[in-house]
């Protein structure tokens, strides 16, 4: 009896310790999962802030990307403005500068009648849209669909751009939309028309399209200049009819002309009677009008 009651107190012993050092390996199993928790926790807030400051660092890539692609393009048109003065080629090479630089769906110029010695709306439009769309800004333009967009000097902008809005974008994918005014002396003079598919494009990057518009007016300010200047070199200054140089140009030009297609060159030549006679008794100021007003009849003459 007493082998066996030690026996089983052997047992019993032998089992307390067994439990107890089950229930010490279950409390240290506890211990070393929460500490790989907090490890994993740690972890992930490390992989958190990685990813955060990837997402930064591609911001900053991209905006300093997005600046040096600015610098560069408004360089380029600066050099355009220094090296051409027709308007109609320097309004050309800046879309197309603006329209590649900028990812646009559609970029133009748009010029009211009597600016840079246009007589009529100047426009031009570059467009990865088509030959429809094309079509179709040009005829919304010169119909003036574009004009109550123009009226204010401040920048028109619209990011979220709802099918059928415009009649000038009717049917195309453009979500945003930017017209910057031309503004000369408080009067608009035309305006910067830009599109993008994308929704809310126009947003952080206003300041360069405004200093393109900058730019544009200058260029404009010395095509208008050199347009004067031209007009000044061909042009009689009292009767605004052509001067004797020009006409010697324009009559090489027709005989040229008459020689190869086998015609005749028909020349007439007049006289104001008594003019003389008008300039002693009524003043030079009068005779002056007298010139103007021939010259305006025979001008008239010779467009019909």
């Amino acid at each position: 009896v007493m082998l066996i009651s030690e026996l089983i107190s052997e047992v019993f012993i032998d089992t307390d310790k067994r439990i107890f050092e089950l229930r010490r390996f279950s409390e240290q199993t506890k211990e070393t999962n929460e500490a790989l928790r907090n490890q994993q926790e740690k972890f992930r807030k490390v992989n958190e802030e990685l990813g955060i400051q990837k997402i930064m660092l591609e911001a900053a890539y991209n905006k300093i990307n997005s600046a040096n692609t600015e610098t560069q393009t408004l360089f380029q048109i600066i050099r355009y403005i220094s090296t051409e003065l027709e308007i109609g080629n320097l309004m050309k090479l800046i879309t197309e500068a603006i329209y590649e630089a900028m990812g646009l769906d559609v970029c133009t110029i748009i010029l009211e009648p009597e600016i840079a010695g246009n007589k009529q709306v100047t426009y031009e439009i570059h467009t990865r849209l088509g030959k429809g769309f094309y079509e179709q800004m040009s005829n919304r333009i010169e119909q003036g669909c574009i004009e109550e967009y123009m009226k204010e000097e401040e920048n028109y902008i619209d990011n979220q751009v709802q099918p059928g809005k415009y009649s000038f974008l009717k049917d195309r994918k453009i979500n945003s939309l930017l017209i910057v005014p031309l503004v000369r002396g408080k009067k608009v003079i035309g305006a910067l028309l830009c599109g993008h598919s994308q929704l809310d494009y126009f947003n952080g990057n206003i300041m360069f399209f405004e200093t393109v518009v900058a730019q544009l007016l200058v260029a404009i300010h010395n095509a208008s200049l050199y347009s004067r200047m031209q007009q000044m070199a061909i042009h009689d200054s009292l009767t605004g009819i052509y001067n004797r140089g020009q006409l010697n140009v324009i009559l090489e030009q027709y005989t040229i002309r008459a020689s190869e297609q086998k015609n005749s060159v028909s020349v007439a030549l007049l006289d104001i009677d008594l003019f003389k006679k008008i300039n002693d008794t009524y003043g030079h100021l009068f005779g002056d009008e007298v010139i103007k007003m021939v010259a305006a009849k025979m001008q008239e003459v010779a467009n019909c």
